[in-house]
């Protein structure tokens, strides 16, 4: 005898299934990381930091960015990554976008958002700042 579960509800394919925990890193931002101690190591960033802070965008709304960057001339930046779409860009819900273009204008850092290029982690990274 089988049983059908027709009353399940499918999750969208785009969408994750769960959260990590706080101060774990997916895969795609641990590529980056990667990519973050070869630049610390070539000389252009001088410290990183994974979730190290969080910004009031508003009322009861907080953004905590993937990495804060320290390069090398005292320059500071925060950067945010993200997943490749299927048009080029970076994936994102609405609500993320709106926070970051909030986080760009109130604060006084350049906000860098960055997804893997065509072919994934080992070609690279494309970036845009906000």
């Amino acid at each position: 005898m089988t049983f059908s579960r027709s009353h399940t509800r499918q999750m969208p394919r785009n969408r994750a299934i769960g959260r990590l925990k706080a101060g774990e890193m997916n895969k795609t931002e641990s590529a980056y990381a990667d990519h973050l101690k070869a630049s610390q190591i070539a000389g252009e960033v001088a410290l990183w930091w994974f979730e190290c802070v969080g910004l009031k965008v508003a009322a009861k709304c907080h953004y905590y960015p993937d990495f804060m960057v320290l390069y090398s001339d005292g320059r500071t930046g925060i950067h945010e990554v993200k997943a490749r779409n299927s048009a080029g860009g970076y994936r994102a819900e609405d609500d993320a976008k709106v926070k970051l273009r909030v986080c760009a204008e109130k604060f006084p850092f350049p906000l860098v958002v960055v997804w893997p290029k065509q072919g994934g982690f080992r070609s690279g990274w494309e970036r845009e700042e906000l």
